[in-house]
């Protein structure tokens, strides 16, 4: 009986990683953010329909149909049609009609407000792993999303090496995994070809330190002082709030424009040349130049063992680890935010004007305004950490593909051994168990 020289090393005829290997990607938000974002402009176009109502000192048809068109059912009803309103401005029906505005405002914040909830939950699930779904009913389980880049730099940096012992370890026909992989590098049927040709401008920016790359860098250094201007802002919200919900103190009053004015000075950041300013428009800009790389393809080269050394350096990113790592200030805040939200979205359910004690149609104008505007920054937080851990999980998963590759490649020596009567090098050995051990972990 024929014994071969590899007896015992062969790999299994199933590949040892099958995608995917990394849990828990970042769930889908673009769509939660949209909705949220979509309640805050109807807020803001509102309050807009009544500030030009109060200056103009009274009602008419067109002031209806503009709120009809923003929050329908409260100016125009089957019992309040629209003929009941003057073509021309009058006073008639003001009162009345300012007070259908606000109720109508409320039930915009309520609406935001709970899509605020399913976003912050959303995220904060899947920032602690518990299990949260996403919009396909899929589990999310990005708790451990710091351990996973950490454990997947280790394996990148582990198959380095291997592949750098092998490179000096010649088999008897003159071959080494080093020179299979530039041989493979140009087969378009190979692993290899695909891994080097199909893949993206961010991609290639994050593996060659790029304008982006660096940009990211300095956005982690930063959030921390994001977030703690956001910190104080759920603090300053929740103490307004409070005050505004049984008092007509004058004093009251004065501590609760104090603290709107407050809340309403945008967050702002410098974290470069290019993003600095408010942290709505920073993160934007951010995401739009992230998306833009990751739709232009491009491939990284020939060279296997170029790409697994930009691969290593890249995910050796100690300022992307640690804010992986620390992300227990976002989570607080989220969280108090999450609890002050759910609190209220009851409270601020129907007549508020009438319903709650001191709280005037004037400050709850302030109220309403500035919770709009804390949501569309705790969406702008979002996509910050959406972008940092986006590009985490995108290299986490170049690693995954990077060691299907080496499977791949080692198939190949594999073969070339076999056809050529030769011994598998003690160094390619080691890999394929090494594979071996990867696969037991996952």
């Amino acid at each position: 009986m024929d014994v071969s020289l590899n007896d015992g090393y062969e790999l299994e005829n199933e590949q040892v990683f099958e995608e995917p290997i990394i849990a828990g990607e970042l769930p889908e938000l673009d769509a939660d953010i949209k909705i949220v974002v979509a309640f805050e402009e109807q807020v803001l176009d509102l309050t807009r329909v009544a500030e030009d109502i109060e200056r103009a000192g009274g009602m008419c048809q067109r002031f209806a149909l503009e709120a009809e068109a923003i929050v329908p059912g409260y100016l125009i009803t089957d019992r309040v049609p629209l003929g009941y309103y003057s073509k021309d401005i009058s006073a008639t029906r003001l009162k009345v009609a300012l007070e259908e505005v606000s109720k109508g405002m409320w039930a915009l914040i309520a609406a935001g407000i709970a899509a605020a909830l399913a976003l912050l939950w959303k995220l904060i699930s899947w920032f602690r792993g518990r299990g949260g779904e996403d919009s396909d009913g899929n589990a999310g389980s990005g708790g451990d999303i710091a351990a996973k880049h950490e454990s997947s730099s280790e394996t990148i940096d582990q198959v380095k090496r291997i592949m750098e012992d092998v490179q000096h370890d010649k088999t008897s026909d003159g071959d080494t995994l080093d020179t299979v992989a530039r041989d493979m590098a140009i087969r378009r049927d190979t692993k290899i070809y695909d891994f080097l040709r199909n893949q993206n401008e961010l991609v290639s920016d994050l593996l060659n330190h790029g304008a982006l790359a660096r940009e990211l860098e300095k956005v982690c250094r930063g959030i921390d002082k994001a977030n703690g201007m956001f910190k104080n802002k759920v603090m300053l919200l929740n103490q307004t709030i409070s005050n505004d919900t049984g008092s007509d103190d004058i004093t009251t009053d004065n501590r609760t424009s104090m603290n709107t004015r407050q809340i309403m000075i945008p967050i702002a950041v410098v974290w470069s040349e290019k993003l600095k300013g408010n942290i709505v428009d920073v993160a934007k800009e951010l995401d739009d130049h992230f998306t833009i790389k990751a739709a232009q393809p491009h491939k990284l080269g020939d060279n296997w063992d170029r790409a697994l050394t930009e691969l290593s350096r890249a995910m050796d990113n100690q300022g992307l680890v640690k804010t992986l790592k620390d992300r227990s200030e976002l989570d607080d805040n989220m969280d108090a935010l999450h609890t002050s939200l759910a609190a209220k979205e009851k409270l601020y359910s129907g007549d508020h004007d009438d319903k709650i004690g001191g709280l005037s149609l004037e400050r709850g104008k302030e109220i309403r305004q500035c919770m709009a505007f804390m949501m569309q920054e705790v969406t702008a937080l979002v996509r910050v950490y959406k972008i940092i851990m986006g590009a985490s999980t995108m290299m986490q998963k170049l690693v995954t593909e990077a060691v299907l590759v080496q499977e791949d490649l080692v198939r190949e020596m594999e073969s070339r051994c076999k056809s050529a009567g030769t011994e598998l090098p003690e160094s390619v050995k080691k890999l394929k168990d090494k594979l071996k051990e990867l696969k037991k972990k996952k």
